[in-house]
């Protein structure tokens, strides 16, 4: 995580946020307000859970379905009950190092299910497929669908290049119809994307996926599985694409994390008066499969030209942890002359303060070198992190080192560039070689540092 510039009156909130956060992982019990139900909800305005009720606020589980204790099942998770399944219509396509499409339909006849594969526009089968019956047994395992949570779009997962499967399932069962869609080439094509009653769903766990892959393996060695493979893939928990038309969709999970985040009473004691400017949350998903369970990174306003970014854990929607921001060297970069040149050649408001916490030395021990000063330990490299924009060019980018006490500025381009050094007030031999970047040691109060 990187940090920016903050100015000397933001400090105190800063220093309330590290009071807060003694550890890595402040203790946060609130919950935040459960969302509004989604469209088409038949949930009573008002209604509240029953005394002992193991059944979250707001879950769409039907009743008699309950969450065990300990269960990792999202609370508000959906389980869909197909009944017996009568058919099941599988659309294929893989891209990348090859070009695969097939098509089958199983109907079911009795204890087996009968094959068909489809023809393609050529008018002859698919080549490959030679099943024509299966062993009802494997399709059954289809027929109970849990882990399904409201979803804000279509969602997708993709750890890798030059593997790219799309799948398409129709489940029609004795209960209940589905279709299931698939773009994602992570551990058992996870996540998938449910319609349901008109409705969209989704399950981050791939469980229907393992269930699958052995009816594929069976109705056609040549489909490409993932079961075999490690990929794991940190999933863009905010990325969405559209839902198909006439489908609901669930409130934006951007929109709810970001109001989670705001009562907080970690950002509420910090940042009484200022929002959460933006919200950014993954998914790990191989250690995690559920995504109960999210990495997030929030900016949280400090007033109108500054703003500070930090890391947080959030569970079922309750931010539960933030990483504490350290105070060492902010207020002194806050009001110093260079993050005020910064400000003044960027059109970017507010800049946003970036903290890393030196698991990365190569930034600081370079600049040591270069200045002739002892190289630093690994817990001297922590260094603060702002950049801005313009359209006339880069503004240089600023990494204080606290431990160094000196500012170094990666290049920029153009006239914003030279704006900076102005508003810094640099000499006219700098100002006439801006490709020198051995000078651009500075001070915090605008003073060029010589290097060796």
């Amino acid at each position: 995580m990187l940090p920016r510039v903050v100015p000397a009156p933001a400090l105190p909130a800063l220093l309330a946020l590290a009071c807060a956060c003694v550890t890595s992982a402040c203790s946060e019990r609130r919950r935040a307000p459960p969302p509004p139900e989604p469209p088409g909800s038949t949930t009573p305005p008002g209604s509240t859970t029953p005394p002992g009720s193991t059944t979250p606020p707001g879950s769409t589980t039907p009743p008699g379905s309950t969450t065990p204790p300990g269960s990792t099942t999202p609370p508000g998770a959906t389980r869909i009950e197909l009944g017996r399944i009568e058919s099941v219509a599988v659309d294929y396509h893989h891209t990348g190092w090859d070009n695969v499409r097939r098509s089958f339909t199983l109907e079911r006849a009795g204890t087996r299910f009968r094959v068909t594969t489809n023809t393609g526009p050529d008018g002859h089968a698919d080549a490959g497929a030679t099943t024509t019956e299966l062993d009802a047994t494997a399709v059954d395992a289809l027929a109970t669908l849990d882990e399904l949570v409201p979803s804000d779009g279509l969602k997708s997962c993709n750890s890798h290049t030059d593997d790219y499967p799309k799948l398409t399932v129709r489940l029609r069962g004795s209960l209940a119809t589905v279709e299931l869609g698939s773009s994602s080439n992570c551990r058992h094509f996870a996540p998938w994307n449910v319609v349901h009653d008109g409705r969209l769903l989704v399950q981050f766990s791939g469980a229907f996926g393992a269930a699958l892959e052995p009816v594929l393996r069976a109705v056609d060695p040549q489909i490409r599985l993932t079961e075999r493979e490690s990929h794991a893939a940190e999933l863009d928990f905010l990325q969405r694409r559209p839902a198909p038309s006439g489908v609901r969709v669930a409130e934006p999970f951007r929109e709810r994390l970001t109001r989670a985040a705001a009562a907080a009473p970690a950002v509420r004691a910090a940042f009484p008066e200022h929002p959460v400017l933006g919200v950014t949350a993954w998914c790990n998903a191989a250690g995690n499969p559920t995504c109960r369970r999210l990495d997030a990174r929030l900016t949280l306003g400090l007033d109108a030209d500054f703003a500070v970014e930090t890391e947080a854990e959030v569970l079922d929607f309750e931010v539960r942890s933030l990483v504490p921001v350290p105070t060492d060297g902010l207020a002194k970069l806050a009001a110093s002359r260079v993050e005020r040149a910064l400000l003044a050649s960027s059109k970017t408001r507010p800049l946003v303060l970036r903290f890393s916490p030196g698991d990365d030395c190569a930034q600081a021990k370079g600049s040591a070198k270069d200045l002739g000063l002892p190289v630093p330990v690994p817990s001297d490299c922590a260094y603060w992190f702002s950049s801005a924009v313009a359209d006339d060019g880069d503004p240089p980018s600023v990494f204080y080192l606290p431990a160094l006490d000196v500012v170094f500025l990666r290049r920029g381009s153009g006239e914003a560039e030279a704006r900076f050094f102005r508003a810094l007030g640099a000499p006219p031999e700098v100002l006439a070689d801006l490709t020198n970047i051995r000078r651009r040691y500075v001070r915090l109060d605008g003073m060029f540092v010589p290097s060796r």
